[in-house]
């Protein structure tokens, strides 16, 4: 366990586990809530099929694309300000996508939504470890009685 968890997690054992799943269903939530609205989204803001998957596009690449760069911003500043900064902006993008008048508008949004959920779901592995005891791991290795190979123990 981590010397420092006491220091690091004051609030329950279970409200960990609570952070972590909410930061983990933000993004598929984000998606599997904005695909049944297609016609909605059509109709209002008068776009076609086309023009609607380019939205879930954008979102996708800029996703993928800041994923690159979180670990790194992580490891500069921490993880906690890049989750929360990252948090803050994804709501902001999120009320920019709901207050769109027209398709352009909804893409940049889109893309830059996906681009701030990108730490959410890339801090919570992380985060999990760091107030669990480490595991002894299992490996292959060579007996040197024998000629097989087998499980043993990392020591």
């Amino acid at each position: 366990m981590n010397p420092d968890a006491a220091q690091l997690w004051r609030a329950p054992r279970w409200a960990l586990a609570v952070l972590l799943a909410v930061l983990g269903m933000l993004g598929p939530f984000s998606v599997d809530t904005y695909i049944p609205a297609f016609s909605g989204i059509a109709a209002s803001t008068g776009a076609t099929p086309l023009q609607l998957q380019q939205t879930l596009s954008a979102y996708l690449f800029g996703f993928a694309f800041m994923n690159l760069f979180h670990g790194a911003l992580s490891d500069s500043f921490g993880r906690r300000p890049v989750v929360l900064w990252g948090l803050a902006l994804f709501t902001l993008a999120s009320a920019g996508c709901a207050l769109s008048q027209s398709i352009g508008q909804l893409v940049f949004f889109r893309a830059l939504a996906g681009r701030r959920r990108a730490p959410a779901s890339w801090s919570r592995a992380p985060c999990a470890t760091c107030s669990r005891p480490r595991r002894r791991r299992r490996r292959w290795r060579r007996s040197p009685s024998t000629s097989a190979w087998r499980w043993r123990w990392r020591p």
